[in-house]
């Protein structure tokens, strides 16, 4: 494997690819960019999420910091759906997360989609209990691109970890929303947690024919999709939770500039990220987690590094909108 070599084909050459076959991975790669997203069924099985699900459940740190701030929001009749998510940047580890986030299933596959490396930029989960809010119309790198991403390639795979489905709020795309380019990111009400595209413009695209697409996921299941590609959810109003991790990812050649990446997301390290290839199993409960420091690299943070647009503040362990 020489994937720097001129005309490196990363779909020939892989394990994924020695596993599934590289012309599945090439027709993978034409409905991904033919419509902005990727739906692959059981990516990881039931068994996997409900190991995942245990350990979130038992991490007090993603629980104490997420449920308080978004009960009190629901309480208070604010739309904060941002105040659901925990997430960090320090991904490159062997904890429990870095097994869906570092699979080969996902690098491998990405690698082909962009014809690049791709490393681990950020990860989150979705922490969506009942009676909690969905996220408005959105492209991903309409926040990415304010903090050094140049281009629309930090992509991103949802992970379901419980089923997903309507009536708990689903995710949705629009699909080939990612031909239109890149939206800036605004506020939708006086909740500095609730952004999403410009509310007229999305408005817009609906009376040009655009549609929100559901889907109904079961554990496991996984949505890949383009930093450009529109997507939402409604509000949980289920009984149960609808519990999900993002892994987003960028590519070698999209690495983060240091002068506007104020949180210091991760740049490419000059070598390609070690693939997982094991399954998760009980005896990842027991791995040590990462510190979910908000900040992950410090050496692609410049000094006074400012992002474009909004201002950021690291506020209990979390970084919010200020």
């Amino acid at each position: 494997r020489n994937a720097t070599a001129p005309g490196f084909d990363y779909c020939e050459h892989s394990q994924l690819a020695a596993q599934v076959g590289a012309d599945v991975l090439h027709r993978q790669k034409a409905a991904y960019w033919a419509n902005g997203f990727l739906l692959l069924r059981g990516l990881f099985d039931a068994e996997e999420m409900s190991i995942l699900k245990r350990k979130i459940v038992s991490t007090d740190r993603m629980n104490s910091t997420v449920l308080p701030e978004v009960q009190q929001a629901v309480q208070e009749g604010k739309h904060s759906p941002f105040k659901t998510v925990f997430g960090w940047n320090n991904v490159d580890q062997r904890d429990i997360f870095a097994k869906v986030s570092s699979s080969h299933k996902v690098l491998d596959r990405l690698s082909c989609f962009y014809d690049d490396e791709v490393y681990g930029f950020h990860n989150k989960i979705i922490m969506k209990y009942p009676g909690f809010p969905g996220f408005r119309p959105h492209q991903d790198h309409g926040y990415w691109m304010r903090t050094g991403a140049r281009f629309p390639e930090t992509s991103a795979v949802f992970v379901a970890i419980d089923r997903a489905t309507p009536e708990n709020g689903y995710l949705q795309v629009v699909r080939r929303s990612h031909l239109l380019g890149t939206y800036s990111n605004v506020q939708w009400s006086s909740s500095l947690a609730d952004t999403g595209m410009p509310p007229a413009k999305w408005k817009q695209l609906q009376e040009r024919g655009y549609r929100a697409e559901g889907f109904s996921l079961e554990p496991g299941d996984a949505l890949f999709f383009t930093g450009n590609t529109i997507h939402l959810s409604n509000d949980n109003v289920s009984p149960g939770s609808r519990l999900a991790m993002i892994a987003t990812m960028n590519t070698r050649g999209n690495s983060v500039d240091p002068t506007k990446n104020v949180l210091g997301y991760p740049c490419y390290t000059g070598r390609p990220l070690e693939r997982v290839v094991d399954r998760i199993t009980n005896e990842d409960l027991a791995r040590a987690l990462p510190d979910f420091s908000p900040i992950s690299d410090p050496a692609c943070k410049a000094p006074g590094a400012k992002p474009d647009g909004f201002r950021w503040a690291v506020v209990q362990g979390k970084y919010e909108l200020v």
